[in-house]
């Protein structure tokens, strides 16, 4: 076979493989697509905004407050909404198609740049199709793939050779279009300005000095994008930081313990982004060497800031997804090393092993799982894939709260909540957030000492807005007609009453509320009968004593 015919045979193979990466994508993003409850807070601002109100999360708050965490996904859900799109469909599917991009820069990158052979390509491609991290992330609502999507673009952008033959008027243009997606990223998340010195540490181990001009180039763009969001940041919130950064910086040894714990399962639970770690050690010297320590370098970025903020509540390692299409760059220099049937054999079983989770199935054991388990929640340990079924499901029942509240209660009522996004966007109210995302004072407060759960360091009970006055302080939803009094109401109450005052330090609320059962009718997929149990607030506590009384435990 000529030479000729030979690269054309395996440009073929290489994109089969694509075309195969692609398909299993599509498969596990069909089985895994949801919509996690904190995407909702985005929705509300991006809403708020395109209503007119500014990015504002309570209308008729004395002060704007940022309680989010990606300005530049605000803005294209904005965007989406000013084109009359449901922003529960048009998030996922920008974040589906963001995570789809990132597999294909993937595939330019090991055949293009990096100039692998189709079958090492191949097999790094349905790793990274198939890992739950990636492929859970592509949808969830949040901006989690496209940052992921920003990341690597800029990477490889600015760490891998450029295409020869460039005129000097194509290199600027490039090296300023580089910039913008660095300033991108940095309006993506609030750690991507931290990225930037980063990456261009990468660019310098990958290239070294003729990384100079791309790199002022990218900083140049970078700056012109993000100094006027800064800017314009503090003029509107008075702040040079976001408010979750306050609200979720908890720095301590208990943190960096369930951040080290979190890396631990995340590693062993998928297994080859850890052999793709050995990607220096099989390339000899030249580019592929730089670039995999360059690889390695940004690498320890991001596992060091899953560790400093102790890993992360949700399901499924969502603070590692972004480095999802490295360790795929990464397996795939391990595999080209090898032995065309080694390497189809060590990809294979590398990708199964990774994911078996996505289906609730775990060959680590148990044990050793719970032992590393770091997060600190009423329901004790879980999979991930448990965890993600209950994100579900948490999500589903705030829907059905939300769309209740807006239902019976007036539009100018007030609630105090830990979980605000469903609830909050499905219903007009004015929300005090427990977890300090939208108010600064709890944002601001020392932790608490003992262990956590990350970004639920700095909650405080409801009783903490005793004085604010809210019009109600928490609502449960009962699946069956409770009428206004009579046993049925006293047993629905005994149930409102053991999940609120199990945490003793809602003890004051005895002193200050009482309950009303409220009938819902006509809320899309809640089965009726169903009733919300409204805990009210008074300002009599006569009245909050008498009606307690009635519910005393023997």
């Amino acid at each position: 076979m000529s030479e000729g015919a030979a690269a054309l045979r395996e440009t073929k193979i290489a994109r089969i493989g694509l075309a195969l990466a692609l398909a299993l994508f599509a498969f596990a993003v069909w089985r895994s697509l949801f919509l996690i409850d904190d995407a909702f807070i985005s929705f509300r601002y991006a809403r708020n905004w395109v209503e007119g109100h500014g990015p504002v999360y309570n209308l008729g708050a004395e002060f704007p407050v940022e309680g989010y965490s990606n300005f530049s996904w605000v803005v294209l859900l904005a965007m989406g909404l000013l084109a009359g799109l449901p922003l529960e469909i048009f998030a996922n599917g920008l974040s589906v198609l963001a995570a789809a991009g990132t597999l294909c820069l993937v595939y330019r990158c090991l055949r293009s740049k990096l100039e692998l052979d189709a079958l090492p390509t191949s097999l790094a491609l349905i790793a990274l199709a198939t890992l739950p991290s990636f492929h859970f992330w592509a949808s969830g609502g949040l901006e989690t793939a496209f940052f992921g999507l920003l990341l690597f673009a800029c990477w490889e952008g600015l760490c891998l050779p450029k295409a020869p033959g460039k005129q000097l008027t194509q290199s600027t243009a490039r090296g300023l279009g580089l910039g913008l997606l660095g300033g991108l990223l940095v309006l993506t998340r609030p750690e991507g300005i931290a990225w930037i010195p980063g990456l261009c540490l990468c660019a310098w181990i990958a290239r070294g000095k003729h990384s100079l001009r791309s790199k002022g180039l990218f900083l140049a763009g970078t700056v012109a994008l993000a100094l006027p969001h800064l800017l314009w940041r503090h003029s509107f919130y008075g702040e040079w930081l976001p408010n979750t950064v306050h609200a979720k910086s908890a720095i301590s040894s208990e943190s960096l313990s369930r951040g080290a714990r979190c890396l631990a399962t995340w590693g062993l639970s998928a297994l080859w982004p850890l052999i793709a770690c050995a990607a220096p050690f099989s390339t000899s010297a030249g580019p592929k060497r730089r670039a995999a320590l360059s690889l390695i370098t940004l690498l320890a970025g991001g596992l060091a800031y899953n560790l400093l903020v102790g890993g992360d509540w949700m399901p499924f390692f969502r603070f590692l997804a972004p480095l999802s299409a490295f360790f795929a760059v990464g397996l795939g220099l391990v595999l080209s090393k090898l032995g065309k049937l080694p390497a189809t054999g060590l990809g294979l079983v590398l990708a199964a092993y990774a994911f078996l989770p996505a289906f609730n199935v775990n060959l680590l054991p148990q044990g050793l799982r719970e032992t590393l388990y770091y997060r600190e929640f009423k329901v004790g340990y879980q999979t991930e894939h448990q965890r993600w079924v209950r994100g579900n499901r948490i999500r589903e029942l705030n829907t059905w709260i939300g769309r209740g509240i807006e239902q019976v209660m007036p539009a100018d009522s007030s609630w105090t909540g830990g979980a605000i996004g469903a609830i909050g966007y499905y219903s007009p109210i004015y929300i005090f957030g427990r977890n300090g995302l939208v108010h600064r004072d709890v944002a601001r407060r020392e932790v608490q000492p003992g262990s956590q759960t990350a970004g639920h360091e700095k909650r405080v009970p409801m009783a903490y807005f005793r004085d604010q006055n809210p019009t109600f302080y928490f609502a449960q939803l009962i699946t069956a007609a409770v009428p206004s009094s009579g046993p049925g109401f006293d047993w629905a109450v005994g149930k409102l009453r053991d999940q609120v005052f199990a945490d003793p330090t809602e003890a004051p609320l005895r002193e200050c509320t009482y309950v009303e059962a409220k009938a819902l009718r006509d809320i899309p997929g809640l089965p009726e009968p169903a009733t919300l149990m409204i805990l009210r607030h008074t300002n009599d506590p006569r009245v909050a004593m008498e009606f307690w009384a009635r519910y005393a435990r023997d």
